[in-house]
């Protein structure tokens, strides 16, 4: 799991050093569909790391993954809040309460409570996703007025378009996956019986 942290804090360091702060917070587009993405992906991959060599009792606190997994959503969404972006923009401190939350309230609690979900609980968490995302890109893109003082009416249009195209590559990719599946690892070791078989 050593690559796990690795990854988790290669993406921390990308997001938080000063010259990849500013100039994805220049856009509505690096700030929502970059900074805080991978934000939220850097911690979860620390926690894939830092939580598999903890003893296995510490699952006990939310064995069905339910009670990290709607931290990690609300701790999203609150920052997701136009009111809060500005807020974040406006002041060091808010912004600071932002990097910190992100990665340790939304992305290492949705690595320990992932693979904890019912299957079906995980197709919920992409269906919503998806949901949220057309919703979002149609107010962005339809709204009258600037929701975010700190950016532009165009920025925010762009941000709607970007959401969108984010909304219909993840249901593709989705419904791949439902017909096609996941590559499993024994078929590399099928394959090559059959060839020897041959």
């Amino acid at each position: 799991m050593k690559q796990h942290v690795a990854m988790g804090i290669v993406l921390l360091a990308l997001m938080l050093n000063p010259f990849s702060v500013k100039g994805l917070e220049a856009s509505m587009v690096g700030y929502m569909l970059v900074q805080i993405p991978g934000l939220v992906a850097g911690g979860y991959y620390l926690g894939r790391g830092l939580l598999s060599r903890l003893p296995s009792g510490w699952q006990r606190w939310d064995p069905g993954g339910i009670a990290g997994l709607l931290l990690s959503i609300f701790t999203i969404a609150y920052w997701l809040l136009p009111r809060h972006v500005d807020a974040a923009l406006n002041d060091l401190s808010t912004d600071a309460w932002k990097w910190v939350t992100l990665p340790v309230l939304a992305g290492i609690p949705l690595a320990a409570s992932w693979r904890r979900l019912h299957p079906i609980a995980r197709g919920l968490v992409w269906t919503n996703l998806v949901s949220m995302l057309g919703v979002m890109s149609w107010l962005y893109t339809s709204a009258p007025v600037r929701l975010c003082n700190n950016y532009l009416a165009q920025q925010q249009e762009q941000l709607g378009q970007g959401m969108l195209i984010a909304c219909i590559a993840i249901a593709v990719y989705r419904v791949y996956l439902a017909f096609a599946g996941r590559p499993n690892a024994n078929d590399g070791q099928h394959m090559s019986n059959m060839r020897g078989a041959v």
